[in-house]
Order: C-alpha cells, then structure tokens, then sequence
C-alpha cells in the first residue's frame, strides 16, 4: 500500500548547468557583488555570518535568474532535447528518439569524465523510488514529515556522555606552525574537487565555483581568512542535505535501520574544509602527529598495506609455529558519535595549532540538517549531537585523531593493532587458542572498553569478530571472548578492511565473493550498449572510455584484496 501524500515542501529540479552561459553569468556576478568589493573583512562572527550570507544569496540569486532547471518527474530523460518536444507531434518522432538515444550514448562514452559513471552502471543498485511506511514500536510513520523526523532520530542517536576527568597529557614539542591562508590553497582546493558531485542545499556545484572564480575568487578568500582568524564556521555552512538511500540485501525496509544517510555538505564551506584537511594531513605526517600504525586517509597507508602488514605478521607466526588470533571492533555510528569537547582536547594533546582546534570545535559544533525523500524535501533541524559530519573531506582525518590513543596503546609484546579510520584490529600472538584468547581478553578487552568510556562510544559486539589464524587441523578451541554481557565466538572467516580472511589464508572464500560480484558486473555490461568487453585490449594509452569501463568494473573487482606479500621486519 502507497503511503500518504506527501507533504510540502516540495524539492526544485535540478540547474542545468550545462546550459549555463557563463559569460553572461560572470558579468551579472560582478556587478551584483561590486558593493562587497568595497567593504572590509569581518571582524565579529555576526559580521561574518551577514556577509556570507549576502554573498550565497546574490551568486544563487544570479545563477538562479540565468541557469534554467530541469522540470522534476520520474520521468526525466538526460537524452531528451528541444528539438524532440518540437518533433513530438510529426512522424519522425520515434525515428529521431533512437537516433538521439544513440548519438547521447556514443558522446556519454566519448567523454572521459564519464567512464566512473558508466561504470557505476554496471553495479547492483536499488531502483525503488517509493519509501514505504515506516514503523516505530505502535506507530507507522506515513507521511513524509514524519518519515525525515524518525530517519533523522536514528540518524543521529544520542551517544552516551564520555567518562569525566579523563586528562590528556599534552605529547611533548612545540605545536607546528599555522601560516596565513593564501590565494593558491583556495583556489587548489576548488579546482581538485570532484566538479559535478551533488551539491548541498544551496546547489552550487564546484563546476560552477571553477566557472565563477575570476570573479568569486577575492571573496571566498575573505570569507575563508575571516572564518579561520575567528575560529567561526557561518551557520549556512553546517547545514546539510541528508539524501536516504537503502540498505542493500535489507530483509525489512519499514524499519529505519534499513536506511543510510548521505550528508551532501555546501560546496562553499568544503572548499574550506579541503585546506584545513591538506593543512592537518601535512602537520600531522610532518611532525609525527599520529600514531605509525594508523591507516587510511593519510598519505602512503592504503588500505592494502594494512593488509600486507596483518598477512605478515600471521606468516611470521606461522614460522615460529604458532597461532596468530584477531579481534576486529566495530564502534556504532562512529562519526556521529564523536564528542566536539573531547575530540577538541585530543587535537590539542596531539599538539594540533590552536587556531586550527578552535575552527574545528566550532566546525563541529550547532549543525542543522534537511532530509529528502523524493522530491519531498524537509524543512532544517537542530541536530542536537551532531558529531563529525560524513561527507566532510576533512572529517576521516578528525576521526583518526579521535581514536588514536585507541589504536596507538601499546598492547603486549605479543601483540599489536592497526587503525583504518574508524576501524579497529588488534592481535596477540601464542601457543594456542587457549593462551590466546586468555590474552585478548585480559589486555585488549579491556583496553577498548576503557577508549569507549572515555569517548562516549559504544563498540557494537554483533559486529566485533573474532578468529585464529592457524595450519593446525587439531586446534578446534570454541571458546568466547566476553565483551560487556556478550559472547564473541571465534570464526573460521572474517572480513577485515574489505577483504574476506579464512582462518588457513586459502583466499578461497575471498575469491569466491569476487567472482560472484564480477559476474553481476559481466552481466550488466551486456546490457550497457556500446561498451564492448572484447574489446579491453591493446596499450592503455590506445584505450577507449569503453575499454576504461570494463577496466574499471572487472579488473577492479579482480584486484580487491590481491595482496603482496613481502617480507616486513618482526618489530
């Protein structure tokens, strides 16, 4: 059964940009934003929260008054044009669509900014359009409005209050410099973004701040120097987009677990956010800011490193005639979860610049967030603990120096860890299962439920895995690990970081799901006209965005979790 109609109000569609005569737009801009030019830079956070707000309103007034918008219907074809609404009514209507279907196709593949596109194609996606009603305990939310509320409530749950009185001892040295912004890291920022990903609720893409940046250049750099010398992020800034997708493989889609946001963050304040990340990312590799063995978001440690290092140390092991037992943790909406005070006293431990803590307290700090759901859009909401917000270019850094005294205490001589983000793996190293185990549960248990005290963070057990990594065919030991009042059984495979690990290290399982997930991609191809898998030969400088599809979906999967094994030091 349909669920109610849905309220108002109602979401615009989307600016054509590409129809967008820039020329025109440029000139508009510069006389509208001519009176900005003149007044002097912000020296309060009121000052600054008016003059971001008149410089957003007059470029989306602009845009809006000369960039036409897409008429908003389930309906809506990219391949349609003016000249087949014209032809409608004549006989060669139909001929002149297979021809423009056709020739949209030929010039889709033809531009090499579309190859990832494509390929996405060839991926399981989820083409239900219609959000049934969803039910809470008694009640059944069917209306829209209710609906965003009660995906909002569990979007954002209510994470429990860190342990008081926790100290962090500031690390030792002087905190890096933080130079003044310049121009050229703005401007970089910009230009390295992805240019047509969706925008947040103001709807300006980076396409257009690139098409813009003759003109709009001088001001984002007076909004951006000001923002950071204030240590104040303008409240239009911290309001997101929340667009909800499914939960492949969901059972149940009545339920708000089976949902997942994506936080569509305005355009204008991840400009600023990517400078602050090249910023962090640069101090913290510089002067060793964070932990060796803490990987992703950072330069030189791949998620396939990290593989390499764990695969290892169970060869090693191995060789001393051993066993290798992991424990994989999974923390409960880890970025939202994250406490503004506590990850600011972490940032300042690890001897992060003031100026830049007081900028990401604030960052983090009084954010508001609208829900779509089809063409029905919500008005904004305080999100009362709103933690670190996904989507941010700068939020996997922030997470990483949340959890690094997790990830960075020392376990045992026998043991070790690694961080992904906001994954968490630790090891021990003994005889059997039996020491193992014994081992995990007296220095690592512990040692996470104490991170998890101090952070306000809950460890979900459901998710925690457990598994030896051994070639005995006598070592069968089944005993749990305790975790709070859960039982964690050993497994005889689990994934970790993306790739599937049996306890003998055959790959079999691993295989087994990647040749499954190139099978689907094989058979979405066939259906993807003018992509030509036969054809995927030749010097990749001879390819064609075709070829680059099928390049890009099989030898991708292909290459998910190929390890190389390389000898690494026992330290």
């Amino acid at each position: 059964m349909r669920s109610a109609q849905a309220d108002k109000p109602r979401r615009k569609g989307k600016r054509l940009y590409r129809d967008a005569d820039w020329d025109q737009i440029r000139t508009y801009l510069k006389n509208n934003l001519a009176k900005a030019d003149q007044t002097a830079p912000p020296t309060n956070a009121g000052e600054l929260e008016r003059e971001a707000d008149d410089t957003t309103t007059t470029i989306t007034r602009v845009l809006e008054e000369l960039i036409p918008r897409a008429r908003e219907s389930p309906y809506n074809k990219r391949w349609w044009t003016r000249e087949l609404t014209e032809l409608r009514d004549e006989r060669t209507f139909h001929n002149a669509i297979d021809r423009q279907k056709r020739d949209h196709w030929k010039d889709f593949l033809d531009n090499p900014e579309n190859v990832w596109k494509a390929a996405r194609y060839a991926k399981k996606r989820d083409t239900t359009t219609q959000m049934p009603d969803l039910v809470i305990g008694e009640e059944r939310a069917k209306t829209d409005t209710r609906k965003a509320e009660v995906l909002m409530e569990a979007f954002f749950l209510v994470p429990p209050e860190p342990e008081e009185g926790t100290r962090y001892d500031r690390r030792p040295g002087r905190s890096p410099e933080w130079p003044e912004l310049t121009m050229h890291e703005i401007e970089t920022a910009i230009f390295k973004s992805s240019r047509d990903k969706a925008p947040g609720p103001d709807e300006i893409t980076f396409r257009a701040w690139g098409e813009m940046w003759p003109v709009v250049g001088p001001h984002l750099f007076k909004l951006y120097k000001a923002s950071l010398e204030l240590g104040h992020v303008p409240s239009s800034w911290k309001t997101v987009k929340i667009v909800v997708l499914r939960k492949l493989g969901k059972a149940d889609y009545t339920i708000p677990k089976a949902y997942r946001p994506i936080s569509l963050i305005p355009t204008i304040s991840k400009g600023l956010e990517a400078v602050i990340a090249a910023r962090l990312s640069y101090i913290a590799e510089r002067y060793k800011l964070l932990p060796e063995n803490h990987f992703g978001a950072r330069p030189k440690r791949s998620a396939e490193q990290a593989l390499n290092l764990v695969i290892e140390k169970i060869y090693q092991a191995w060789r001393k005639r051993k066993i290798l037992t992991l424990v994989s943790f999974d923390v409960k909406g880890a970025f939202n979860g994250v406490h503004a005070h506590v990850l600011e006293q972490r940032l300042r431990a690890r001897r992060v610049p003031e100026q830049a803590v007081q900028w990401i307290r604030n960052f983090c700090s009084e954010r508001r967030a609208k829900v779509t759901l089809g063409s029905y859009e919500s008005e904004p909401r305080d999100i009362e603990y709103p933690g670190i917000p996904q989507g941010s270019p700068l939020s996997p850094l922030l997470y990483i120096f949340y959890n690094a005294d997790l990830v960075e205490k020392a376990i045992d001589e026998k043991g070790r860890a690694i961080g992904f983000v906001d994954d968490f793996n630790a090891w021990v190293v003994g005889e059997d299962e039996i020491q193992t185990t014994r081992l995990i549960q007296s220095t690592v248990i512990p040692h996470a439920e104490r991170w998890a005290k101090q952070s306000g963070a809950i460890f979900e057990t459901d998710k925690t895995s457990l598994i030896h990594f051994t070639r005995s065919k006598t070592c069968n030991d089944r005993r749990p690990l305790y975790f709070g009042n859960d039982e964690i059984k050993p497994q005889d495979c689990v994934k970790v970081l993306g790739v599937i690990l049996d306890k003998k290290l055959t790959m079999h399982p691993h295989v087994t799901n990647v040749a499954k997930k190139a099978t689907y991609a094989c058979i979405a191809l066939r259906s993807i006209k003018g992509v030509r898998p036969a054809q995927a030969h030749g010097k990749r400088e001879n390819w064609t965005p075709d070829i680059k599809v099928v390049k890009a979906t099989i030898e991708f999967l292909q290459s998910t979790g190929r390890l190389e094994y390389k000898h690494m030091p026992d330290d």
